[in-house]
């Protein structure tokens, strides 16, 4: 709940959910304490905590390591799943360098079956890109995203999506910007 909580700007609400589930980190797997862990370091940087969000971060990549062969009972958490976590903890920070770093990575080591997963990562870089001025790596990003996008059926993805529909309305006089607004027409 408290990566749906951060996903729609409630801080606040993001911290209180991630610091409870962090409580019982200690009595999880290590694979587990180690998501929950990541989150709280979102959250915390969703709050402004850069001290307290590096912290957990570096506490979860070492419980990662610690799960070596563990697998999780749903979902899975994995190096591209915690590269995704120091993405959004870093782009809370203001650090949209870094935060494009961590979701390269996080693209990287992805599974290829983690389809879902995939086109949000490529749609959050996509975002960052174009926040930095990059319009044209932006628009490359996400002619990725939409490369995915027909095999999904997800409101996360949908909303990113329409996102992406509502920023290149607004440079929609790029001939770049133009031609994805064509394909993103053309989903429907």
């Amino acid at each position: 709940m408290s990566v749906q909580a951060h996903h729609l700007g409630h801080r606040t609400q993001a911290w209180e959910l991630a610091e409870a589930a962090a409580r019982e980190a200690g009595r999880l797997p290590a694979l587990q304490a180690a998501f929950v862990t990541g989150q709280l370091a979102v959250a915390e940087a969703g709050c402004g905590d850069r001290r307290a969000a590096v912290a957990r971060l570096g506490e979860a990549e070492r419980l990662l390591e610690r799960s070596a062969g563990q697998r999780a009972a749903i979902g899975d958490y994995h190096h591209a799943a915690l590269a995704h976590q120091q993405a959004e903890a870093l782009a809370a920070l203001g650090d949209a360098r870094g935060a494009i770093a961590a979701l390269g990575t996080s693209l990287r080591h992805r599974p290829p079956g983690e389809r879902r997963a995939r086109a949000v990562t490529l749609a959050r870089l996509a975002e960052l890109h174009l926040n930095q001025g990059h319009l044209e790596r932006a628009c490359a990003t996400w002619h990725e995203m939409l490369d995915v996008v027909p095999q999904l059926d997800s409101a996360r993805v949908h909303d990113a999506v329409g996102r992406l529909r509502g920023r290149l309305q607004t440079v929609g006089g790029n001939r770049t910007a133009r031609a994805l607004l064509v394909r993103v027409r053309s989903l429907g």
